[in-house]
């Protein structure tokens, strides 16, 4: 009798020691292949989230990388971005999370790193979103090579990139959640959208269409965190210096910023 209740009790260590080996095996972030759609970045961090793009998009690339903002006292740390890059037939996508360093903050979600033509915020879900309009040179855009193997007609060195972002900060502003959509314009509309009320109302339709963002309980993400697979780290094509603009500030906390 004692030796069959030791040999239960070490069968359900041993079950214990194996469940916590996996678990922690996981990558905190990965892709996952929902049912009928395209693999999507997931996180398993606390709040979970994945994303879930428009059922016409179709993923270009995905990957990860440290990237380093702009911070004279960020000098030994950086931040590790993972992203997977759609386009459907008019324009691209880009999903990212964003982790920040050990006791390292996003700076308030309504900053926004490029001079912005509209911006709004309001509830989403159980989270806050933060939307904003803005245009990008080609030079200023880190997704802008995967831009032009999608649209090799569109794509010149001089075209402008309208656009769409819709930002959320969770964990205490540890965590970045980013979906992005991209349409070139000509240089003309580039000069005068913010003028073109009627067009960037359209093309935020179009942005928000594009992908929604989940932030599923506990229950309901267990099954995708059992089908993640590890992203590998980014291509040659996505400049450090150019992601690190494009995620915006960081600070420390107490650094009165």
């Amino acid at each position: 009798m004692v030796k069959a209740v030791f040999v239960v009790m070490a069968f359900v260590i041993g079950a214990v020691i194996v469940y916590h080996a996996v678990s922690h095996s996981l990558p905190m972030q990965g892709m996952v292949r929902l049912e009928g759609a395209e693999p999507v970045l997931i996180s398993r961090a606390r709040p979970q989230v994945f994303f879930r793009p428009a059922t016409d998009m179709v993923l270009l690339d995905a990957g990860w990388k440290s990237v380093r903002p702009d911070d004279r006292r960020l000098d030994t740390e950086s931040v590790r971005l993972s992203f997977a890059v759609y386009a459907n037939t008019k324009g691209l996508l880009v999903t990212a999370l964003a982790e920040s360093p050990g006791d390292w903050e996003w700076i308030p979600a309504h900053h926004v790193p490029y001079p912005a033509l509209r911006t709004v915020d309001e509830p989403y879900d159980k989270e806050h979103i933060y939307e904003s309009i803005f245009v990008l040179k080609p030079s200023q855009d880190p997704f802008y090579t995967a831009f032009a193997e999608a649209f090799p007609s569109k794509a010149k060195d001089t075209t402008p990139i309208l656009v769409y972002r819709g930002k959320f900060l969770l964990f205490g502003r540890s965590m970045q959640v980013i979906f992005e959509y991209h349409e070139s314009i000509d240089a003309e509309m580039a000069k005068t959208m913010d003028l073109r009320s009627d067009y960037m109302r359209d093309f935020a339709a179009r942005g928000r269409a594009a992908c929604t963002v989940a932030f599923p309980i506990k229950a309901a993400m267990e099954g995708l965190k059992s089908r993640m697979s590890r992203l590998r780290p980014a291509k040659e094509g996505y400049e450090r210096a150019t992601l690190s603009t494009w995620l915006g500030e960081i600070k420390h906390p107490g650094s009165g910023r």
